[in-house]
């Protein structure tokens, strides 16, 4: 089974591992709760484009629209540029969704950061690191390879 999403979860403090959880083609779906269902939504509209929902047509990060973009060092320097860009995006989007909804502490974004993106010259991608932080100070260390 290929995995799409690897994430582990940190209670803040000692360091401790709160959970590892892998998801792959194959699992059965589940409904997603707190600190997963927040990741979830991160990681769905970091990798949506604008316009692609027609209930929120404002919605999305972009950075579907990097894959298969040429990787050259011009190239390489914009898209850093557009990942930084998207990932402002989406907290402010995050955010703003939010506020008109009750939602739960452990669902409720706090911050949104890039602690990476950086090029994979083996494997000709980008790959991007965010930690997402939510109200309860549960945070998410999530990888992406555009």
């Amino acid at each position: 089974m290929s995995l799409d999403l690897g994430l582990i979860t940190f209670i803040p403090g000692p360091g401790d591992y709160q959970r590892t959880a892998l998801w792959g083609f194959g699992a059965d779906p589940g409904v997603l709760s707190g600190i997963d269902k927040l990741t979830q939504k991160v990681v769905m509209l970091l990798l949506s484009d604008q316009g692609t929902d027609i209930l929120n047509p404002g919605l999305g990060g972009g950075l579907k629209s990097l894959i298969g973009k040429t990787m050259d060092k011009p190239h390489i320097a914009g898209m850093m540029t557009a990942i930084g860009n998207s990932v402002t995006t989406v907290e402010r989007q995050i955010f703003n969704l939010q506020a008109g909804e009750p939602v739960s502490l452990s669902e409720t974004l706090l911050s949104l950061t890039l602690i990476q993106a950086s090029y994979v010259k083996a494997l000709t991608t980008i790959f991007i690191e965010v930690r997402l932080v939510n109200a309860e100070g549960v945070f998410s260390l999530v990888g992406i390879l555009v």
